[in-house]
């Protein structure tokens, strides 16, 4: 594996564990054991499809479109599971989609 993919891959982890903390700060219940599992373990997938995609684009356009579709797939689970948050399903879609694209940047 080139250095590249480790580096993005570890700091795809960092960002995960920093979105997990702020997510233990907004929810006004335990998060459930998956639900953090999902979102260290999909900053990290994050940081590895930046780290070994290919496209050719400016960088900072490729992090934040490789960020919006990378969150999608959590963006609907966290509507599904938004009872443990202090907001509405749509609010806590778009954070966890704007998050991945601030990461992916």
């Amino acid at each position: 594996m080139n250095k590249r993919v480790l580096i993005a891959s570890a700091l795809g982890l960092v960002f995960g564990v920093l979105n997990w903390l702020l997510a233990v700060f907004a929810a006004p219940k335990p998060l459930p054991r998956s639900g953090i599992a999902a979102m260290i373990l999909g900053r990290a997938l994050l940081g590895f499809v930046i780290g070994n995609s290919a496209w050719r684009m400016n960088w900072w356009l490729h992090g934040l479109l490789l960020g919006f579709i990378v969150s999608l797939p959590a963006a609907f689970a966290v509507r599904l599971m938004s009872a443990q948050m202090a907001m509405s399903p749509n609010a806590a879609g778009v954070l966890v989609l704007v998050l991945g694209m601030v990461i992916g940047f």
